[in-house]
């Protein structure tokens, strides 16, 4: 579920160019040292920060795909910062949400550092990523005895979620959802009930999530539209903002000569600064 040429189509060009630090080493795992690259607006005051997360079906894909979804976002007056994580089949679930959780909590702990505000966190994702951000506005920190920061929250406060799995325990092709389990989660679909409960986003949804900005297609082949639905229902239940922009006759990937789609891109932006910066 790659976010295919969402970046190279992008049509969100910074009007300021941003500050720009790659490889910043946020965590070591397993020998190997997980890094992000953080975009700031000009200027050395305290601003939030959204944490951008790249698709690719948890298994392929890189940070610098969200090179220009990270200058959007700093044009817009908060800092951006793009993540490596452990990718399957390699890495099985959930390691990867370990490591986005723990970009959160390395943001926060090295707030005064990067001149980021601690209490204004949001997330970013595609595909793939926005199932990770999806999370990160709903569970704190999964794993046991983190030892990055772990007295730092990895809740996020706002979400923009683009094309995102949401309950892969239904709408989904039977081909796709067997090769999602067996490559990410390493058990067979028809058996994993319990995990894929605790896979999906939905399961999560409280009355403390973070509000989302959903952007799906309503001819997506990979993400059927009915998981963007089926979570604002689920948000309309527990009373929190859940906003949908369902692109008509979109697939799974970017189309910038459709003005509906570019108006999301610009909305979703919008969102997240409305919820973070507060205008």
């Amino acid at each position: 579920m790659a976010l295919l040429s969402f970046v190279a189509a992008l049509a969100l060009a910074p009007v300021h160019a941003p500050t720009v630090t790659t490889g910043i080493v946020y965590k070591s795992v397993a020998g190997k040292e997980l890094a992000m690259d953080l975009y700031r607006p000009a200027g050395d005051a305290n601003v939030p920060v959204v944490v951008v997360i790249h698709g690719g079906s948890w298994s392929s894909g890189k940070r610098e795909d969200m090179a220009l979804v990270c200058q959007a976002i700093a044009d817009a007056g908060m800092a951006a910062a793009t993540v490596t994580y452990r990718l399957s089949p390699a890495n099985r679930w959930p390691a990867h949400l370990y490591d986005c959780q723990a970009a959160v909590r390395f943001l926060r702990g090295n707030a005064a550092k990067y001149h980021l505000d601690p209490a204004k966190v949001g997330a970013c994702g595609g595909s793939a990523g926005a199932h990770l951000a999806l999370l990160l506005g709903m569970r704190d920190t999964v794993e046991k005895n983190a030892a990055e920061f772990p007295g730092e929250s990895s809740r996020v406060q706002a979400v923009f979620n683009i094309f995102g799995p949401v309950d892969v325990s239904q709408d989904f092709n039977k081909a796709i959802a067997a090769s999602l389990a067996k490559t990410v989660m390493g058990v067979e679909y028809d058996k994993a009930d319990a995990e894929k409960k605790e896979f999906s986003p939905i399961t999560y949804v409280a009355k403390d999530s973070a509000p989302v900005f959903t952007l799906h297609g309503t001819a997506d082949p990979l993400v059927p539209v009915m998981q963007a639905n089926r979570l604002s229902v689920a948000y309309s239940k527990v009373g929190v903002e859940c906003v949908t922009f369902l692109v008509p006759k979109l697939g799974h990937g970017v189309d910038m000569k459709n003005p509906s789609f570019v108006q999301a891109l610009k909305d979703g932006v919008a969102f997240l600064k409305r919820h973070l910066v507060g205008s």
